[in-house]
């Protein structure tokens, strides 16, 4: 669902005028695709004005176009955000171009473990991203590791390098990094009296759109008005992936997704989530795993533990949001700044 003033946005408001000439500030490599999923295809490109190296990113629908265009034009610059540089065409598809970043932190993980450092700072600047996608009245609704792009994660030499290049390269991290948050194609918008409140309710547009191992459980279990706390459910399911490298709940149908869950924290017995449509009292009475240790190990840090509680709570109402979750003391305590 798209703000008011973009609701009436038509093919036609996008086309290149034939008889104009073109100014179109990108070139792409089309014919080496860098990415693909089920809006298009991503292109590494470039930006003609400046040289810089882009991302051309091509749709195959032009709702979900004309979705991601008004979303990211809408959304006030952050560096944990993935922004908009140009809006242009290749043949009859529309093109948005964005930074170009290295790897995403789904292809990241299964190339190699994170430092405790690296992994704190990803999920501080995870945090400080989402906290202002929700300020902004906006549900991100397909947050996953595949959706944070990252550059300056490269380790030296292959983990094989003395221990004060690796230092150096610690000392260097805050500046190099870049962690963003991208794909806003399924953002749902909140309506315009919700958003001053980070946890508004937001519209049910999104509600079968969030990717399966990372939907919260309310919206496993049918609820049709959802707040923004679903983006901290996903949250929360991708910092455990960052520590085991992992899926933490890899179902293959609704119904699995449920189960797994409720074998991992117990199945309630009251609360919000036994009312709502799915849920099933003829489900058995799961006992919850040792948290965190059953899953985590021994070896967990305590502060990171108490963020994963946090932010995987079954109730959404006391789940912690994400404006809570960039002061949490994870990244307080480790002098993140």
């Amino acid at each position: 669902r798209l703000p008011p003033g973009l609701m009436s946005l038509k093919l036609q408001d996008f086309e290149p005028q034939h008889n104009a000439p073109q100014t179109q500030d990108f070139a792409a490599d089309w014919n080496s695709p860098i990415g693909s999923g089920t809006f298009g295809r991503v292109y590494k490109g470039k930006q003609n004005s400046t040289g810089a190296s882009v991302a051309v990113k091509t749709f195959l629908g032009m709702k979900d176009a004309t979705r991601e265009v008004a979303v990211l034009a809408g959304l006030p610059p952050h560096p944990s955000v993935v922004r908009i540089l140009d809006v242009g065409w290749a043949g009859r598809k529309v093109c948005i171009v964005s930074d170009l970043f290295e790897t995403d932190l789904d292809r990241l993980l299964r190339e190699r473990p994170l430092e405790d450092a690296e992994r704190a700072r990803m999920l501080r600047a995870m945090c400080a991203g989402l906290a202002h996608i929700h300020l902004h009245g906006l549900c991100h609704a397909d947050l996953k590791p595949a959706n944070v792009f990252l550059r300056g994660c490269s380790l030296p030499a292959a983990r094989t390098a003395s221990r004060a290049e690796f230092a150096q390269w610690l000392i260097q991290l805050p500046q190099a990094l870049g962690v963003c948050i991208g794909d806003l194609g399924n953002a749902v918008i909140a309506t315009p009296e919700q958003r001053p409140e980070p946890q508004g309710q937001v519209e049910e547009g999104g509600i079968c759109e969030v990717t399966l191992w990372y939907r919260a459980p309310e919206i496993l279990l049918g609820m049709k008005s959802f707040s923004n706390l679903v983006d901290t459910w996903a949250m929360g399911c991708t910092a455990a992936e960052m520590l085991s490298r992992k899926p933490l709940f890899p179902g293959d149908s609704q119904i699995d997704m449920i189960r797994r869950i409720f074998q991992f924290f117990g199945k309630p017995s009251e609360g919000t989530l036994v009312h709502l449509p799915l849920f099933s009292r003829r489900l058995p009475a799961f006992h919850p795993q040792p948290w965190p240790t059953g899953w985590l190990g021994q070896g967990c840090n305590p502060r990171f533990s108490d963020f994963l509680q946090a932010t995987l709570e079954l109730e959404p109402e006391r789940r912690m949001s994400a404006v809570d979750a960039v002061r949490h003391d994870l990244f307080q305590l480790q002098r993140l700044h």
